[in-house]
């Protein structure tokens, strides 16, 4: 069990989160998800099914960006949602990478029209 929350940030790496319209995919367990967040350290994904997974589970997964770049990473379930799943990863996404994320998300190319 986690120790209880003290109020201070206890994550090590920078979170981006991405909007509904912007998520890049994840391609596990043999078919694809939309991503909810990601860092170097982990990612969160939508997963329906969330009967399949064991907190502990180890994972092998890509993650399939807009500009058609991946990320192969390896890690760990560490919280299963409703509806999403965490991954604490091993295997984590290079922080150029994260940087260049974070750069697409706010330029205004990045801006889809309705």
């Amino acid at each position: 069990m986690a120790p209880a929350y003290d109020g201070k940030e206890r994550r090590r790496h920078y979170r981006i989160r991405y909007p509904i319209m912007r998520r890049p995919q994840v391609d596990v367990w043999g078919k694809r998800f939309e991503v909810v967040d990601v860092s170097e350290g982990g990612v969160r994904f939508n997963y329906p099914h969330r009967e399949d997974v064991e907190l502990g589970q180890p994972v092998q997964a890509v993650i399939l960006f807009d500009d058609k770049e991946s990320a192969d990473v390896e890690g760990r379930v560490v919280r299963v949602e409703p509806r999403r799943v965490a991954l604490e990863l091993t295997v984590g996404i290079p922080y150029s990478r994260i940087v260049q994320e974070q750069l697409r998300l706010l330029s205004r190319s990045a801006v889809r029209p309705r």
